[in-house]
């Protein structure tokens, strides 16, 4: 049985570059989604918190949209990651865990760390 938590991309360098207006994507793009006739609220990008309030060696949490996310610095690709804020395993806020020696993030309840992907890493044996 493979646990995962939910992942929010937070990757923009992928975005093209929005003041370049002869990329046919960018003019194509719409603000919520891919119909100009509908918005969709979970295709559009939000500003959820200042970097510069973060803490890089604690869990944040934040309600977007109704949803709790979490925001934790990743040691290893050195950039801000997000997840839904809930452990798959028993539902506890991963925003009230930590960040262990390996800069992932270690849920509160049984310790299961979770890479900046959403897939579960380690378990531990408590």
């Amino acid at each position: 049985m493979t646990a995962t938590s939910t992942r929010i991309d937070t990757n923009v360098s992928n975005v093209p570059a929005l003041e370049n207006t002869n990329n046919a994507s960018v003019a194509s793009m719409n603000a919520g989604g891919s119909s100009a006739n509908y918005f969709d609220v979970l295709e559009a990008w939000y500003p959820v918190h200042y970097v510069r309030d973060l803490d890089k060696l604690a869990p944040t949490k934040f309600t977007l949209l109704g949803q709790d996310i979490v925001i934790w610095w990743d040691n290893i690709t050195q950039s801000w990651s997000v997840l839904e804020d809930k452990c798959p395993h028993r539902l506890a806020p991963l925003s009230e865990g930590r960040i262990n020696q390996d800069g992932l993030l270690e849920c509160p309840y049984h310790g299961w760390t979770f890479a900046p992907s959403g897939d579960r890493l380690l378990v531990s044996k408590t």
